[in-house]
Formats: C-alpha cells, structure tokens, sequence
C-alpha cells in the first residue's frame, strides 16, 4: 500500500544516509590490489579484506599470461565476487600455472551491507518515534466489527482519524464517543463504531515503516518524514562502532585499557557513547507526534 503522508521533502534517500554515516564515520573508500599466481587448481581467490565494496565500485579482475599484455575478465561471465565474504570465484579456467590473475577493488571499515543492514535496523529502534501513515478503507466484518488490514500485513500501531465519507458530505468521527480500536486473538485491530455509518468509512492510520529495499528508496516511499535522517543517521554510528569493540571493551575499557598504547578501544567507546548521547538529544525535540497525541 502506497503511504499517503509525507509531510517534507520526499528527495532524501537511503544513500544520503550511508553518504552521511560514512562521512561521520570517516569511512572512505580504500583502494587495494591482491595478485594471485595460477597452480592449475585454485578457483577461489580469497582476497585479505572481507569487506568488497559492490557497483559502482565493484572489482576488477584481469590476467597475465607469462610476459603478455594483461587481459580483463568479465564479471558473472568469468568470476563472481561474495562481497560480504571477501573472495573470488572463478568460473573459467583462468588458474593455469604461469598465469598471474590481479584484483583491483575498494574496500571500506564498515562494509556497505553492513550499514544498510543498520539503517534497516534503526527503522525498529526509531518506532514509534517515527511512522508510517497509511490510509485505509476498511468493510464490516460479520460480528459488525471493521478490521483493520495493511495490504503489506503490518501491525496497525493506532488509529490518527476516522471519516465517515457520504453523499452528504463528510463526517470526522471522535474517538471514544464514536468510536473505539480494539484487539482481538489475532492480534489485529478492530474499529467498533457506535451508532449508524452513514457512507464509507476512511481511516488514517499509524503503522511500522517497510524496509529500505534499494539505496535509491527514498523516506517518501516508505511514508517517512525527512526530518528522521539525522537520527537515523546518529543511530547507525552508534552501532557501527559499538559492533567493531572487542566484547570485554564494551564493560570493562577502564581496566582492559590500562596501559600504553591501547588507547583504541577507549576512543572507539567514547565515540560510541558520544552518538548515543546525540541520539537521545534528537529524539528528545525532534520526533513525529505519538498518534495518540492525535485525539485518539
């Protein structure tokens, strides 16, 4: 279902996220180059990094035989790259003894599925400071009870307003007076209404955000405020660098720390501390209002 309410700028996608987490990050883009001699038996090249940056920085894979001029191999056709794992796979016979293979690629700290698979993530930790608004047409059911269905099967959080649209115009309805939500075993929620539709009813309501599906998916299409960037924002720093400490660093820094030269793992926790206490601070003044601010 389409969301219906998106009350800034609809341009902000979820790569101007990772461009923003990266730069607060200092994550950069570093280029690496491995180079792997033929056996005649090797068809996996594991390169020293995990992290293989994808398109538009995906690696470039070419050969030499002996003194020759080097000849570029064709990704999907000659090899294929696990990204998240970090190696090579040949497809080709391209290993034979004599031949040296060279991989050009980029890397980066925190891997771009790293973060994305955060930023997806902070989607569950900023709700319900943030939603989406759907609208919904809903029918009564045998009982007389109207239930309330999002097409894409997520949990209906609240009810923001009820219409009653009819010929004769359209009616706001008040919550408790006319109205109440309700759940049922199914975990689903239901609108009763007290007294006699009088044409269609058309309910607005609050429901968890779908997920980033592509780094040009923008907050618009999951019916997301602008204004939610910069938490999101704060909240993959966060957890990007609370997910690179060593576990004992994470309660006990002071005494594992002791000692010269192992001032790291204090930084990486100070930075840690110092975005969460961002993210608290954004969230304090900047968050959607609770839909049961809303009359509900």
């Amino acid at each position: 279902m389409t969301p219906i309410y998106v009350p800034e700028s609809v341009a902000v996608s979820c790569q101007d996220v990772l461009d923003d987490i990266n730069m607060r990050l200092d994550n950069d883009l570093e280029p690496k180059s491995s180079e792997f001699t033929g056996d005649g038996i090797a068809e996996i090249l594991h390169l020293p990094d995990r992290a293989v940056c994808p398109l538009p920085n995906a690696p470039l894979v070419y050969k030499v035989i002996g003194a020759g001029a080097p000849t570029v191999l064709t990704e999907g056709a000659d090899y294929t790259v696990d990204y998240q794992a970090g190696y090579v796979t040949l497809l080709t016979d391209h290993v034979d003894t004599g031949t040296t293979l060279y991989v050009d690629y980029k890397t980066r700290h925190w891997s771009d599925q790293l973060l994305w698979r955060l930023v997806n993530n902070g989607l569950h930790y900023l709700y319900p400071k943030f939603y989406a608004i759907i609208e919904l047409t809903p029918t009564a059911g045998s009982d007389g009870d109207y239930p309330l269905e999002d097409n894409a099967e997520r949990i209906i959080g609240g009810v923001i307003d009820v219409d009653d649209v009819s010929s004769g115009g359209t009616i706001r309805l008040s919550p408790f007076r006319d109205y109440r939500v309700s759940r049922k075993e199914d975990e689903g929620a239901y609108l009763r209404v007290f007294g006699t539709v009088q044409g269609t009813l058309t309910v607005r309501a609050a429901v968890h955000p779908l997920q980033f599906l592509a780094p040009a998916t923008t907050f618009a299409d999951l019916g997301l405020p602008e204004r939610m960037r910069e938490p999101l924002t704060l909240y993959v720093c966060w957890q990007a660098i609370y997910q690179k400490m060593p576990a004992r660093s994470r309660w006990d820094n002071i005494t594992a720390l002791n000692g010269e030269g192992k001032t790291t793992f204090f930084d990486h926790a100070r930075m840690a501390s110092m975005f969460k206490v961002l993210l608290e601070s954004e969230l304090s003044i900047n968050h959607m209002r609770s839909w049961t601010a809303r009359g509900i």
